[in-house]
This record gives C-alpha cells, sequence and structure tokens, in this order.
C-alpha cells in the first residue's frame, strides 16, 4: 500500500474512532437510556475475547473466528473450537490452507478431513444455523460487524428470551454528519435470523505531541502557570521530534530505505518546527516560554533498534497523540487552541501513517527472530495506553484533553 493511501485510510479511521467515542461528558457517564443494560448477563469471554463456540458448528471439525484489528498485520483470533485439521490426511496442505487469513473484517475458517474453507457475511449465518445457544446468537451478531464489549456492560450483553437469545452490542452507525455510535437490543431467533428489538444512541458528535527521539534529556516545567506550562512542555517536545525526524531520515537512509520514506521523514520534520511555533505561541499568550529541547548525539542504530523505537514511537504513540489532537480540536475550551490542535493532529495523522509505511518496509528486511521482538515491544505499547491512561488535571481539561474513563475507551477501540 502505498503511503498516500494509508495517511487517507488513517485519516478517516482515526476521525471516525475519536467523534464516535467522545459525547458529551453527560451522555458519557450516563451510560444509560432506554436501554436497561442491567437486565443482561456478561458474554461468555475467555481472557478478554468473545466466546462464539459452545460446539462444532454441524459438517466441520474445526472452527475459527478472525477479526481484523488495528495494530495486527496480521488478523486476531476471538475464538476457536476443535482440533485444526485433525481428521486431515495431508495435515501439512491443510494446515496451510486453513490459517489466519490475510485481511478481512470478521471471518469464521473451519476444515474438516482435508476440506478448508473461510465463511464471510451470509456463509457465517448458514455455518452457525438455528441459534442453539447464547453463543450461536453472539457469534451471528458479532459477524454483521456488531461489537459485543466483553469488560463493558453498557456495551455487550446477553439473556435468553422466547424464541432465542437478545444480545446487547454497539456499532458506529453514521460515519459523517453526525458521527454516531448506537447501542442496540439484537434478536438471534432460533431459526438463525437476527432482528433488531431496541436501540438508542450513545454517542453523537459533530495531547498531541510528536515522536520522542532516542537520548531527550528531561527538563523541568517552565513556569507555575497551569495551561502556560502544559503548553509550553507541548511546544517542547513538539520541537525535540525535529531532530528525531533528521535522524530517522538518516538511519534510513543508512539501512538502504526507499527514497520516499526518506524524503517524508524531512518533510514531517518541517512539520514539526512549524508545530513548535505554534504551541510556543499558544504558550506565550499565556505567560509561559517553552525551555530549548535538549538531545543528546548518538550512532547510528541498527535497523531492529530503528524498526523497534518506529514501532512504538510511531505506529502506537504518534497514531495515539493524533487521535488526542483530534479530542482537543473538539473540546478545548480557547478558540485558538482548537485551532492550533486541529491543524497539528492533520499533521501528525500524516506522520502516524509514515510510520506504518517504514513498519511495512522493516518487516521485509528483518528476520523473523528479531521482526518479532518488534511486534511484541509494539503490542507491549498498544496494551500500555488502556492500562496508563491518567488522572488530568483543570489545565488539560481546559486544553480539551479527554477524562481518564474516555481516554480507556479510545485506547481500547484503537487497540482492538
Amino acid at each position: 500500500m502505498e503511503l498516500i493511501d494509508i495517511r487517507t485510510w488513517l485519516d478517516a479511521y482515526l476521525n471516525n474512532l475519536m467523534r464516535a467515542t467522545l459525547a458529551s461528558s453527560a451522555l458519557f457517564l450516563a451510560g444509560c437510556g432506554g436501554i436497561d443494560a442491567g437486565a443482561f448477563s456478561p458474554p461468555e469471554c475467555d481472557t478478554g475475547k468473545l466466546v462464539l463456540f459452545d460446539s462444532a458448528p454441524d459438517g466441520v471439525d474445526y472452527a475459527a473466528a478472525y477479526q481484523g484489528g488495528f495494530f495486527s498485520p496480521t488478523m486476531t483470533l476471538i475464538d476457536e473450537i476443535g482440533v485444526r485439521c485433525g481428521t486431515a490426511t495431508d495435515a501439512d496442505a491443510c494446515n496451510a490452507a486453513s490459517g489466519a487469513p490475510n485481511s478481512g473484517s470478521r471471518v469464521i475458517v473451519t476444515s474438516k478431513g482435508d476440506t478448508t474453507k473461510t465463511h464471510t457475511d451470509g456463509e457465517i449465518d448458514a455455518l452457525i444455523g438455528p441459534v442453539e445457544s447464547a453463543e450461536d446468537a453472539v457469534a451471528l451478531v458479532w459477524a454483521r460487524g456488531f461489537n459485543i464489549d466483553c469488560s463493558d456492560g453498557e456495551e455487550g450483553g446477553v439473556r435468553a428470551v422466547s424464541n432465542g437469545f437478545e444480545v446487547l452490542c454497539s456499532k458506529m452507525t453514521s460515519a459523517c454528519d453526525p458521527i454516531e455510535t448506537t447501542r442496540f437490543v439484537l434478536h438471534g431467533t432460533r431459526e438463525g435470523t437476527v432482528q433488531e428489538v431496541d436501540s438508542e444512541v450513545l454517542d453523537s458528535t459533530n495531547g498531541c505531541v510528536g515522536r520522542r527521539p532516542p537520548g531527550l534529556r528531561r527538563v523541568a516545567r517552565a513556569t507555575d502557570k497551569p495551561v502556560g506550562a502544559v503548553l509550553a512542555e507541548h511546544a517542547r517536545l513538539e520541537a525535540a521530534s525535529v531532530p528525531a525526524f533528521h535522524r530517522l531520515a538518516a538511519e534510513l537512509r543508512h539501512h538502504g530505505a526507499p527514497r520516499q520514506l526518506v524524503d517524508a521523514c524531512r518533510e514531517a520534520a518541517a512539520d514539526e518546527i512549524r508545530h513548535a511555533r505554534i504551541v510556543s505561541a499558544l504558550a506565550e499568550r499565556r505567560g509561559a516560554r517553552p525551555q530549548a529541547a535538549r538531545v543528546a548525539n548518538m550512532p547510528l542504530r541498527p535497523l531492529v533498534e530503528v524498526a523497534t523505537d518506529n514501532a512504538v514511537e510511531g505506529c502506537v504513540r504518534e497514531t495515539w497523540g493524533a487521535l488526542l489532537g483530534l479530542a482537543q480540536a473538539h473540546n478545548a475550551d480557547a478558540r485558538d487552541v482548537r485551532g492550533a490542535m486541529g491543524e497539528i493532529a492533520h499533521d501528525e495523522i500524516g506522520h502516524a501513517a509514515l510510520s506504518f509505511a517504514i513498519h511495512a518496509w522493516a518487516r521485509t528486511q528483518l528476520p523473523t527472530a528479531q521482526w518479532t521482538s518488534v511486534r511484541a515491544a509494539q503490542r507491549h505499547a498498544a496494551n500500555r495506553l488502556v492500562t496508563t491512561c491518567k488522572a488530568v488535571d483543570p489545565a488539560e481539561i481546559e486544553l480539551g484533553m479527554p477524562q481518564p474513563a474516555v481516554a480507556r475507551q479510545l485506547a481500547r477501540k484503537l487497540t482492538s
């Protein structure tokens, strides 16, 4: 995929995700309305993932459900049952044909003997057949693209009713003007159909910093003025991103990366110069002056270190920073802050897309063991987004940063 294609897709993805999550605080905190979520039992889950099978579907020995994920280059296994290719006469060929699909939204892969098949859309309905259990109903709803949350009882549940089961779930139902997430109660009937019982709009809405370079030195806050201090530190980190991108350009060139990636890093450095000036002006209007970003000189790194740093600082942190910037562009109290964060977030989405393009190139260059370590670091950084959403002070709220509960919601959706 070309860099411009990644950037276009990522822009739409992050904007939709942010707007669908950041409802007004009253609406978000209430978490209630016409649907009584307390009337549902939690869905069956195993280590945070839905259980979609209570037995193997009729006519197959093995079934595995996969869902596309944002950070993962391949599909994520949600649930499986049976022994893959357990009755095959040519197990090697069967295993090769029934592995995780390379792409898609939600699919189920099955095997019986030497026959394998990937089921999508209506094929999943035929595979699941009549609804005989809560897992069957949840599987039909899941296959239609609805989200059944294992950790949030407001957006995930199931209960037995006449002629089947009702499933509490959610889905983005409008991607533009407005962008909305709707909560649904869907009835999985014993005949294998899915019918809407009830729905209500859950969300409806019309910290963005750059890449940190290795060797960045810590400093104390420049001032005791709360809002100015936050902006001054933001400006310092934007300035620090300038040498980070120049260094990345030099390292990519050293390791033989395509010229398009090298040139894009230099363009990103120019963006960060502009960002630092914009945020410095915001800080100075509020009585604060940013300190200089001091970065220690360091030698060029091996490609595995460059790739690991890019996976963490770029694919995870810059993507997260762009998402927070979009939140600030919508929620900051001051008009000048909203305008600045909107401009910066737009650029940071491009920088995050560049990170994913570098990530894809590095994957073709590194041996399997080194690439495995890069992916492990990336997953660890992504998981930390959910577990380290800290409390925000009044100054950060004024600047549009989301409250921890909202930030965790964003992080969970981004990393799911």
